[in-house]
């Protein structure tokens, strides 16, 4: 049994080591600015599935953060499904990232079960150099080379297939025979800042 003064160093310590995990995880996507190359993000989904986002190159990819506990989330996730399947075979590809706990895990497969996109939990990534998001529903567009190309924050205007489609079908690389405008450019917002 430890003495008081024990007791009291131990705690110190390991309030220590929270606050310095805490402080490093909120700052790990401090250095995330639009027009700067995305950081790593390694996990493997619910599925079993590897998603390593350097491996998406050529791909426009979004990543999303969201918990099944957050009401806009769970409001604004069906919008990011259906544009998901829209837009998917065309150079779209998309991971969600749930804050929710590994405990939790069986309440999110049964949020995520109708959609068609990968989702993993934050805490079963590998790498993420996109830290722990100050608010949800939080997104961020990374273009075909590797470049966070804008970033959402929940809230308004709520994200719609609308608002996802004026960002990202301009980034899209024309595949053969199809015809695109894509400018790089964003529509309804400037280029590299948030979506609307």
């Amino acid at each position: 049994m430890l003495c008081p003064a024990a007791k009291l160093i131990s705690m110190l310590a390991l309030v220590g080591c929270l606050v310095s995990f805490l402080t490093a995880t909120a700052h790990a996507g401090a250095d995330l600015r639009v027009g700067s190359p995305a950081p790593a993000l390694i996990v493997t989904d619910l599925n079993g599935q590897k998603f390593d986002l350097a491996s998406e190159r050529g791909q426009v990819v979004i990543v999303t953060f969201w918990a099944t506990w957050c009401g806009l989330c769970r409001q604004e996730m069906p919008a990011l499904n259906a544009f998901y399947r829209h837009h998917h075979n065309d150079g779209v590809d998309l991971i969600a990232l749930s804050l929710d706990t590994r405990h939790d895990r069986g309440d999110v497969l049964k949020t995520t079960q109708q959609y068609a996109f990968p989702v993993g939990l934050l805490c079963d990534a590998k790498s993420s150099g996109f830290g722990t998001p100050r608010s949800l529903l939080a997104a961020y567009v990374i273009d075909s080379a590797g470049i966070v190309h804008a970033e959402y924050r929940g809230g308004t205007p709520p994200f719609t297939e609308q608002t996802l489609s004026d960002v990202v079908l301009p980034l899209l690389v024309p595949r053969s025979g199809h015809d695109s405008q894509a400018t790089g450019q964003m529509l309804h917002c400037e280029p590299h800042d948030k979506i609307p």
